[in-house]
């Protein structure tokens, strides 16, 4: 004859695997890398409007949003579980140009190899407790090498790229 299972000893394993994965659920989303972005007189920018060539402030809103967007992101790609970037945006050029004479539904961004996206920031990168400052000058003149990849993603792909290469390069 078969014994029956005994449900408490099964209901205690389950429990404390459950306590266990979300133990470690919580740790992991506590030690993930932590970004704050924040912008300096961002409508003074070279270039943030991507669909005209002096937007209103809610597209202007739709870039900074999206430029936040994109640090988190890569930073969740390239810092490790506990860094923590601050980065003020100080300028921000995008990839390309308005064409003139063309406004409103009928702007048009083109984008031309002196045109590529840059941006000028300060950051405070902090590690393992050490915290170091600098500025820096991103910059990707050869944005257009990597257009098959920005035409299916779209939406600052190029920005994206960009600083997803600085992070690599400076904190990876």
């Amino acid at each position: 004859m078969k014994r029956p299972m005994q449900p408490r000893i099964l209901g205690l394993s389950a429990l404390v695997l459950t306590l266990s994965v979300a133990l470690s659920t919580t740790a992991s989303a506590q030690a993930s890398p932590v970004v704050e972005v924040s912008f300096e007189k961002p409508e003074g920018f070279t270039d943030a409007y991507p669909r005209s060539r002096s937007g209103s402030s809610e597209e202007l809103q739709e870039t900074l949003n999206e430029v936040t967007r994109l640090f988190t992101e890569q930073a969740a790609r390239h810092l490790k579980a506990g860094d923590r970037l601050k980065v003020t945006i100080t300028d921000l050029d995008l990839a390309g140009e308005i064409e003139p004479g063309r406004t409103g539904a009928m702007s048009l961004r083109v984008l031309r190899p002196i045109n590529w996206p840059r941006m000028s920031l300060r950051y405070t990168f902090t590690r393992d407790g050490k915290a170091s400052s600098a500025e820096a000058k991103l910059s990707d003149p050869g944005y257009q090498d990597n257009s098959g990849t920005c035409a299916r993603v779209g939406g600052l792909c190029y920005e994206k790229q960009m600083v997803g290469r600085w992070m690599q390069r400076q904190f990876g």
